[in-house]
């Protein structure tokens, strides 16, 4: 499938649909012919060992686990001696953890999988500790076949970044077919079509899953006549930035240097217990009405609080403490000597502010009046919007789109009012099958779901790059 790159050498701008039906019946009738082929080889150089966030970031894309789990794994690999500490900034390694991992490469794969030089990392962010490893195997040699459940899956992540980031880069043959399209009627179009093939696996070998989407090209001749086989126009718009998954947040938290390695994953969760945050389909999160509402109130009475420039600048202050660059007195004044006057102003004067409840489709059984969603000590509730002359509530009830296996019923999730979730049979009281833990299918439902997303992530979501 080639694309249309430029019309009379200039790059190609369709703004409607007019000129897309212009463009079409041109093509349908030009004649097609190879201009110019390139090919070149590029080499695919491994990422860096694990740090705090980048194994937080693969855990939740590759995974799916939440920050807070995967940092209660790796605690609990870290006391087993199964791995180096894990809340680490660096990507430094020992030279007897190279040295033993090369060894390894050597025997399991052959001597040209091994680089001629042992590679070193350098951290991206100012303020890592470099004394510290890169989080790692203790001895490489016990592969993750010898553990088992989320242990096995986590730790084969550190393991296998582990070998992969000593291993000899990949090698991808990439070919580039500029294809003319121009008859005597019609402009000069240019189209082009993209190929590549692994020619060296090299890092590559040690997953199980492709690395790169190859894409193989017909072997084909400068000057070579084509035939036309369809033209396909698709309208595209222009979309918004996407939400935020945890991976996606954790990655700008590091980015802006907002928090450090041990504060990421409760940071996260913090936002989950307050309910400022919730999990949207697709492993996206997004505000609640009162976290928007929450930000709201900040911007409004303590925008230099929620600047990000600021907060980077009182962890740089806090790291200088403790280095000792600077002192904690003086320091700390700067900052709570305008904050405490304006939280003294923002009391007298600041107004309190509504949030506003999501509206449902449902009315309330005992007024009549729509039912709205809000949120409380144990999460989202339905309420009355006629509160306080009407005061009736109930548990928000999320389908599951599996059965139930007593009678066909839906199977949906529900809260005790201490918050507690559980799984039971939409057909309650007449069927009342119910579970404290996920459904075993229901689980491998959303586990074929979870893979299926993993397939096409977007851009953003990919393997973060060697800083070699």
């Amino acid at each position: 499938l080639a694309n249309l790159i430029e019309v009379n050498g200039e790059k190609v701008e369709i703004n409607n649909e007019e000129q897309a039906k212009i463009h079409t019946q041109y093509l349908e009738t030009a004649q097609y012919s190879v201009e110019k082929i390139t090919k070149k080889e590029s080499k695919r150089l491994p990422a860096a060992p694990f740090t705090t966030s980048t194994l937080q970031q693969a855990a939740a894309n590759r995974l799916g686990y939440a920050p807070k789990r995967t940092m209660r794994l790796a605690q609990d690999l870290y006391e087993q001696g199964l791995i180096s500490y894990m809340r680490t900034d660096s990507v430094n390694l020992s030279p007897q953890a190279v040295a033993s991992t090369r060894k390894y490469i050597l025997e399991k794969f052959g001597k040209e999988y091994v680089p001629a030089n042992e590679r070193k990392y350098k951290a991206k962010s100012r303020l890592a500790q470099e004394a510290h490893e890169a989080i790692r195997p203790t001895n490489i040699n016990v592969e993750p076949s010898t553990l088992e459940g989320d242990f096995a899956k986590l730790y084969d992540l550190i393991w296998k970044r582990m070998v992969v980031c000593q291993m000899a880069e990949a090698i991808v043959a990439e070919t580039q077919i500029d294809i003319s399209a121009n008859a005597d009627s019609t402009p000069n179009y240019l189209m082009r079509v993209n190929g590549q093939k692994i020619k060296f696996a090299g890092w590559y070998k040690v997953y199980d899953k492709p690395q790169i989407k190859e894409q193989l090209l017909p072997d084909l001749a400068n000057g070579e006549d084509l035939d036309l086989v369809k033209v396909n126009s698709a309208q595209k718009f222009t979309e918004p930035p996407a939400r935020y998954t945890e991976a996606m947040l954790i990655k700008d938290l590091e980015k802006h240097d907002i928090g450090r390695p041990s504060t990421y994953a409760p940071t996260i969760s913090t936002l989950y217990e307050r309910a400022y945050i919730e999990k949207m389909e697709a492993k996206k999160i997004a505000p609640t009405p009162i976290g928007t509402t929450t930000l709201d109130f900040l911007v409004k009475y303590f925008p230099n609080i929620v600047d990000l420039a600021f907060t980077a600048e009182m962890e740089n202050d806090l790291d200088e403490i403790a280095q000792g660059k600077e002192k904690m007195a003086p320091t700390m004044e700067k900052f709570w000597g305008p904050f405490e006057k304006q939280v003294e102003k923002v009391g007298e004067e600041a107004e309190k502010m509504k949030v506003v409840a999501e509206e449902t489709d449902e009315v309330c059984e005992k007024c009549g009046k729509p039912m709205v969603i809000r949120y409380g000590r144990f999460g989202k509730f339905m309420a009355c919007s006629g509160f306080p002359d009407c005061k009736n509530t109930k548990a928000i009830i999320e389908e599951t789109g599996m059965l139930c296996p007593d009678d066909g019923g839906n199977i949906v999730t529900k809260k005790t009012r201490r918050g507690k979730m559980f799984w039971g049979c939409s057909n309650y009281p007449n069927c009342k099958w119910a579970s404290w833990t996920k459904p075993n299918f229901v689980a491998e439902k959303e586990k074929k779901e979870e893979e299926e997303n993993n397939e096409n992530q977007p851009e953003e979501l990919k393997e973060p790059e060697s800083n070699e």
